[in-house]
């Protein structure tokens, strides 16, 4: 008797243990798409702020809250509140038209000289205030003597998480709107609102655009080695879609980074700087108090890299900042 041939099936467990590494592909491709296009920007941050324009870029605290303390006593040292001597010889009075002015707009963040903007061939605002009374401040310049044949500038070398990248120099344009009835082309230098910072969150934006090149000093804070908090902020990740050696180039510290640690900085002029890392800590997105914390005297960079969480229905957002700190070494 003639027998009929079996039918195959259409599904089995076996042949679904054949397909088992193409489902988990496909698993992991779902579980990855969210991250893949991540991004650094789009959260509006939930506090009350005032005398400023909220916006929608998050890759820098741009809009400082209520919480900022804005110090009332700028020439005394904030370790042991003892006021220092005037020293006329080193005033930059630029200098401190422009930090008046950026202080009285909440950005405290220590002495802004207008030397390193003359020096780089950056537009610096010049609006006549009040002059602080002048203090001592020891220009990098007395300390570290700038070579006659720099072997490096603009370089930023943390040998403990093999990161090596340029850093690029921003401007206060970069950062702040112009005013509304000023023609910058007849008063270039004067025509900053620092009461009217830009959205720097779309891709296109300067800040943006500036960080595709590499990590971006802020520009309304001093330069790197100079006293106060220098401020460099770094991609931990960014749209897939943007093409940039650079997109990542601050993970390797995200939540890694500590105390101890050194790093290198090859300013402008092409001095080697060594820091020593004194701070890592993570802080919401928004803290403006911690992230821009004066430092008195002392000369310190902040290293500043988003940190992503997921968050239901919106996907992998930057809801936190890793912040590296390190103090000068000489």
């Amino acid at each position: 008797m003639k027998t009929l041939p079996k039918k195959k099936r259409l599904f089995s467990v076996r042949s679904l243990w054949r397909l088992r590494y193409r489902m988990y592909a496909i698993l992991i491709m779902v579980i990855l798409l969210p991250i893949m296009f991540a991004d650094n920007n789009g959260i509006t941050p939930k506090v009350e702020f005032i005398n400023h324009q909220v916006t929608s870029s998050n890759f820098l605290f741009q809009i400082v809250a209520k919480k900022v303390i804005v110090s009332s006593a700028p020439n005394s040292d904030s370790r042991n509140n003892t006021p220092t001597q005037p020293n006329l010889a080193t005033v930059d009075k630029t200098g401190d038209n422009i930090t008046d002015e950026l202080k009285r707009n909440g950005y405290n963040l220590g002495f802004l000289s207008s030397d390193g903007f003359v020096d780089l061939g950056i537009n610096k605002q010049t609006t006549e205030v009040p002059v602080s009374q002048a203090v001592d401040r020891k220009p990098l310049d007395r300390l570290v003597p700038r070579p006659r044949n720099p072997q490096r500038t603009n370089f930023l070398r943390y040998p403990s998480y093999n990161v090596n990248t340029p850093i690029i120099y921003s401007s206060l344009e970069d950062l702040f709107n112009l005013k509304s009835n000023c023609d910058k082309g007849t008063d270039p230098q004067g025509c900053l609102a620092f009461a009217n910072p830009r959205d720097n969150g779309p891709a296109e934006s300067p800040i943006q655009q500036k960080l595709r090149d590499g990590i971006v000093h802020i520009a309304f804070t001093p330069q790197p080695g100079e006293i106060g908090n220098s401020y460099i902020v770094g991609h931990s990740s960014n749209y897939s879609w943007v093409p940039s050696a650079y997109n990542a180039v601050f993970k390797p510290l995200e939540k890694r980074s500590k105390p101890g640690e050194e790093f290198f900085i090859f300013d402008a002029f092409g001095r080697e700087l060594k820091f020593s890392v004194f701070e890592a800590i993570e802080i919401k997105e928004n803290d403006t108090t911690t992230a821009y914390a004066t430092f008195g005297d002392r000369r310190v960079v902040t290293l500043q890299t988003s940190v992503l969480e997921f968050v239901q229905g919106k996907g992998y957002l930057p809801t936190k900042r890793w912040l590296t700190r390190g103090e000068l070494v000489l």
